[in-house]
């Protein structure tokens, strides 16, 4: 069957954008800066006076800087000037895992109606979520492409790991998000190099040693982030266990600490032989499977943590709907 190529595809994305703008514009389609970045900017907090180490918003306040700012210099309103971040965001969100699809999978399918179907996904999800949740997708889809290129030989591990702290700031909207990035970064490392067992090379272990530092530096405000959502939820170990009632988790709580332990072991070694099985037979789409499993293991703690799985069963999505599936995703160029 021939492929529906340029034309109806980007006639499609077109009429998507040009009814996003209007929508934006109109007020239609409108998103919120969230209250606690509009709480410490009334408080006269800044860059420089804000606590880094102890405050669990600091990073999200960052994020939310330059659109403070550009709302500053323009005079309009921050909810607008948000808005508008957040719609090029979503589109920016969408042309990264397109991206990073046309990457796996044979080019002819780069203008598959599939193209016009992931900007009509990330765009209508958008007009039922929080705007902030849009900026952890982009984090996620900017992870994903920068993984695949190195698993296909097409980056250094310099020009991958460079990314990572952007990344990690455009996840940082919620604790939950931030968590799902972090354990892709590391997951996908620490898979990397035992797939390469014993032959591990040094440019393989480079790799591993500004993540592993990162991981180390973060691991107070992890702390902080972890604490503050037990804490909230009753704090110890059944403050744990009751955090799984603020997502899917709600469905497997009552069950119990003894039972919901050794399924959340067995679910993790599962994923992990997946992950092991297709690092082993098609690097390319590891990340996204990485990605995928990391976040059903976390996202039972939250729904918006769970979607942060999406941009990459969408990347998974475009392999396996190709002519030859799982077979069609592209192998590594010659080192």
């Amino acid at each position: 069957m021939p492929v529906v190529r340029i034309p109806i595809a980007r006639a499609l994305i077109q009429l998507t954008v040009v009814g996003y703008a209007i929508g934006i514009a109109s007020g239609m389609v409108a998103f919120s800066m969230w209250t606690q970045i509009l709480d410490l900017l009334a408080a006269g907090a800044t860059l420089t006076t804000i606590d880094f180490a102890t405050h669990s918003h600091a990073l999200r306040f960052t994020l939310m800087w330059p659109v403070i700012q550009l709302a500053a210099i323009t005079g309009a309103p921050v909810d607008t000037v948000f808005s508008w971040v957040v719609g090029a965001v979503v589109l920016l969100t969408a042309h990264l895992v397109d991206r990073t699809r046309s990457l796996v999978v044979d080019e002819a399918w780069r203008w598959h109606l599939g193209r016009a179907g992931t900007f009509l996904l990330f765009v209508g999800l958008s007009l039922f979520m929080n705007g902030r949740l849009s900026f952890a997708f982009l984090g996620m889809a900017l992870l994903l492409y920068v993984l695949v290129r190195r698993g296909l030989q097409r980056a250094s591990n310099l020009r991958t790991v460079v990314w990572f702290p952007l990344v990690l700031l455009l996840a940082s909207v919620s604790s939950g998000t931030f968590t799902v990035a972090l354990g892709t970064m590391l997951a996908w490392v620490v898979t990397l190099l035992l797939a390469r067992y014993p032959s591990v090379r040094l440019r393989d272990a480079v790799l591993l040693a500004p993540v592993a530092a990162g991981a180390l530096a973060l691991s107070p405000l992890m702390q902080l982030y972890v604490l503050k959502n037990v804490d909230f939820y009753g704090g110890g170990i059944q403050g744990f266990f009751n955090m799984l009632n603020h997502g899917p988790g709600e469905f497997i709580s009552v069950l119990g600490p003894e039972i919901i332990t050794p399924l959340a072991l067995s679910g993790l070694l599962l994923g992990g032989f997946v992950v092991a099985v297709v690092l082993t037979r098609r690097p390319a789409i590891a990340p996204p499977t990485v990605s995928v499993v990391v976040a059903a293991a976390v996202g039972v703690f939250g729904y918006s943590t769970l979607l942060m799985g999406l941009p990459g069963l969408v990347v998974l999505a475009g392999v396996l709907l190709t002519p030859s599936g799982f077979c069609h995703a592209r192998q590594p160029e010659p080192a």
